[in-house]
């Protein structure tokens, strides 16, 4: 029996989930655009003569993104007027890593069809050497509002990017102008 009916509905979760899953996939699209950002600034830093970033491969792991970014934000003179702005941008991005996290990678472990809908996740973590299970409850505005959230941190990572940007265009601006 198929999960996914021909309205858009689930079999296995209440009709009146479709909201829930909207909003969901929000949250998984403008995650996707930030990343991709991030991914765009790293791809570029890498091209910055500079031992900050002087790696051999991209970094996949975001948490190894995160770091590479830091560094340059920090040693790089061109970018080190930026590095509070960058610090502030990676504080709040831990807390909705955690929140998408349990998000994408927890169990639906149950569906509520009260008002409002919801449905609660289930998150298996290691602390100190023990597996803990955590319930994470959301509904569609829970959801709208890390939908939000991401939005707003999207919108301040392009102008950091675009620092990045800037620097790689004038960097490449003195090697033609050498060159010539």
């Amino acid at each position: 029996m198929p999960f996914l009916h021909d309205d858009g509905s689930f079999s296995i979760f209440p009709k009146s989930s479709k909201e829930i899953f909207e909003e969901l996939g929000k949250v998984m699209f403008l995650w996707g655009i930030l990343e991709n950002h991030l991914d765009c600034m790293v791809t570029n830093l890498r091209c910055i003569p500079h031992p900050a970033v002087d790696i051999e491969q991209a970094p996949i792991a975001l948490n190894r993104k995160i770091e590479l970014c830091k560094g340059a934000f920090k040693n790089i003179p061109e970018l080190k007027p930026h590095s509070q702005e960058y610090t502030d941008w990676n504080a709040d991005l831990k807390g909705l890593v955690k929140r998408r996290h349990a998000l994408v990678h927890g169990s639906w472990y149950a569906f509520n069809d009260d008002e409002p809908v919801s449905f609660e996740i289930r998150l298996m973590t290691k602390r100190k050497g023990k597996f803990v299970a955590k319930l994470y409850k959301h509904n569609a505005t829970t959801l709208r509002e890390l939908a939000h959230d991401i939005d707003k941190l999207n919108d301040r990572l392009q102008p950091l990017v675009q620092r990045v940007d800037d620097l790689l265009f004038e960097l490449d601006k003195i090697i033609t102008n050498f060159r010539d």
